[in-house]
């Protein structure tokens, strides 16, 4: 829980105040003057102290969204178009260039790697973004819970950006909140979490007010009927996916969905949301079985087979999904964020990974209050993302995504290099990639045994054209297919004679 003061017991106009905001935030039943009510109730009891447009506006993360480059616009919520926000139209971000260019040759080195070794940016939560209204009400629910104890935070967004904008910073990982509510299949941020304090205080609200409302802790997210649909996502998807240009991409969605739906009778809207938007494009398990049958395919075979796109359900219904939908269960296991290990321990919660068992590990940004801090309260900075890099852990899945911490993704290309576009890629001491003139350099080489995929240098330097020659018999010139290599190369290269040198790599910029 967040640190502060103890809660304290509410006077009547302060659980009155904590009544409203519940009535105007979930009862989908109410008139939008609920809204106003709120603000009405909290500047009442605190009208020295409280700015009502800091209740009204969403309370931003300023590190996420400061000096990012989009075309600025502003949502509201639909039942209380008095709160807004200024966002970033989806879409509209412009990357930063080294980011994306490191990112996509990352993308582009693993074509040829099997699935359960490869290593793609993550979202979690991807779609319960401020960009598509989630999070509006939090400068309301800030004011309420200050009324108690100024130490006490809510954030209800996990992300900033949507789904377009988080595909142009490189994610090809996304994790959609899919559950039944108000007649659809909608994105909210439900389940997986059960809160008895929580669930405590609504019944309070019962009991002292007869007041009832048919939302508790496993529904935290659910709000109204306007929440996003899947079916508008899919569509959303549809656009980035199959832009010109991203053909040679896969990307993977991940369901955090509950057994509910197959109890309900609602996972064939989503099995037949995938068909309808996607067809034959998808991955399923029919065609692992079929096509792949003793290993995970490789992105070149995927395309070869007309595959762009996996959906991964965190329930396994049975064999109803099977022409659709992987189980989690059989494909990776995840993970929070810490303890994790750095190179060459590469373990998370003291599990190892980048050892063919898929691994996807997640941070968290949500905190409600007195009742819910996150997992452990714990977010992935870039410093962490590198880490993870560093071990090839294959998604790892951030909250807040900016372009600051996309950053973190990249383990390749040292910052702002390629200077020298068409130049010789060369490992310099720290690690990092930079371009150089193919033949006025002369440097050792990075030698690679197909076999073991172990490193060596060259004995001899020499310019880039002739680094194959000079490997020993048995070793391949070669460049690191991901962050674990590159990290066993950089290892390679400390404890040799030429430490403070580079290495060629076989690449061009």
């Amino acid at each position: 829980m967040c640190a502060g003061s103890a809660p304290k017991e509410l006077s009547l106009a302060q659980k009155k105040v904590v009544v409203s905001h519940l009535l105007a935030k979930y009862g989908d039943r109410l008139s939008p003057a609920a809204t106003s009510q709120l603000l009405a109730a909290v500047q009442l009891a605190r009208p020295a102290a409280t700015d009502p447009d800091l209740v009204k506006n969403r309370l931003v993360h300023s590190w996420a969204t400061n000096n990012v480059t989009c075309k600025r616009v502003k949502t509201c919520m639909s039942l209380a178009p008095e709160v807004c926000a200024e966002v970033c139209q989806d879409g509209s971000i412009q990357p930063d260039p080294w980011t994306s260019y490191a990112l996509q040759t990352q993308r582009e080195i693993q074509y040829d790697t099997p699935l359960n070794y490869v290593s793609l940016p993550g979202t979690h939560n991807s779609a319960i973004t401020l960009a598509y209204g989630y999070g509006l009400s939090e400068g309301m629910a800030n004011a309420l819970t200050h009324l108690i104890s100024e130490d006490w935070q809510v954030y209800i967004a996990n992300q900033q950006l949507g789904l377009w904008d988080q595909f142009k910073l490189g994610v090809r990982h996304f994790e959609l909140d899919v559950h039944w509510w108000s007649d659809a299949i909608r994105i909210c941020h439900a389940g997986g979490i059960h809160l008895q304090s929580l669930n405590d205080f609504i019944k309070f609200l019962g009991t002292e007010f007869g007041i009832h409302i048919d939302w508790d802790s496993e529904t935290i997210g659910c709000f109204s009927p306007y929440d996003r649909t899947l079916n508008d996502t899919f569509v959303e998807i549809r656009q980035f996916v199959f832009a010109p240009g991203n053909e040679r991409e896969f990307v993977i969605f991940y369901f955090d969905d509950e057994e509910d739906l197959l109890s309900w009778s609602k996972v064939n809207l989503i099995l037949q949301g995938i068909e309808y938007h996607f067809g034959s494009y998808v991955f399923t398990p029919v065609d692992k079985q079929r096509l792949f049958p003793r290993s995970w395919p490789s992105f070149r075979q995927l395309k070869a087979a007309g595959k762009r796109l996996m959906f991964v359900s965190r329930t396994d219904y049975g064999e109803v999904m099977n022409r659709h939908l992987f189980a989690r269960a059989n494909m990776w296991t995840e993970y929070g964020p810490f303890p994790f290990s750095a190179y060459p321990n590469c373990t998370v919660r003291h599990a190892p990974v980048n050892n063919g068992k898929i691994a996807r590990v997640f941070g968290d940004s949500l905190a409600y209050g007195p009742f819910w801090n996150g997992y452990d309260g714990q977010m992935m900075m870039p410093a962490d993302l590198l880490e993870e890099a560093q071990c090839n852990v294959n998604f790892a899945c951030v909250d807040q995504l900016s372009p600051i911490l996309a950053e973190g993704f990249v383990w390749s290309w040292d910052k702002d290099q390629p200077k020298l576009r068409g130049g010789c890629a060369a490992m310099q001491p720290n690690g990092r990639w930079a371009a150089l003139d193919c033949n006025a350099t002369t440097l050792r080489s990075a030698c690679r045994n197909p076999t073991t995929g172990a490193f060596v240098l060259s004995a001899n330097a020499t310019s880039w054209r002739s680094a194959q020659a000079s490997c020993p018999t048995g070793f391949d010139f070669a460049v690191p297919l991901n962050g674990y290599a590159n990290s066993q190369l950089a290892a390679v290269l400390r404890a040799s004679s030429t430490p403070s040198s580079s290495v060629w790599l076989n690449r061009v910029a």
